[in-house]
């Protein structure tokens, strides 16, 4: 630089100066950019939150009445088989009864 006229010198340090302020303006622009992006991943981490939340309420409210349905799978069909056995062995009973006071009613 020593060896350079000041003209060249001059127009060294404007080209410089101007390197730097594009570099300034890059930096910034990548700043910003870094900044929407960070706002950008926090809203859709706070909407995946959102979302985890809801699935596991739901998936316990789901699991709940799955649980609930079970439950009543197991006690109706051994309520209706009971019940089932109770009417099948009611009902020869009447109708036995029915056979012996019809027979009784013809033979008196």
């Amino acid at each position: 630089y020593e060896d350079m006229a000041v003209e060249n010198l001059k127009h060294h340090l404007k080209l410089l100066t101007k390197q730097k302020t594009d570099l300034q303006s890059r930096l910034m622009d990548c700043h910003l950019l870094i900044e929407q992006e960070g706002k950008a991943f926090h809203k859709t981490n706070d909407e995946r939150r959102a979302y985890l939340k809801e699935i596991a309420l739901l998936t316990s409210i789901h699991e709940t009445l799955r649980g609930k349905e079970s439950n009543q799978r197991q006690k109706n069909p051994a309520n209706k088989s009971i019940r089932g056995k109770q009417t099948s062995k009611k009902s020869p009973i009447k109708s036995n009864k029915e056979k012996e006071e019809e027979g009784d009613g013809i033979g008196g």
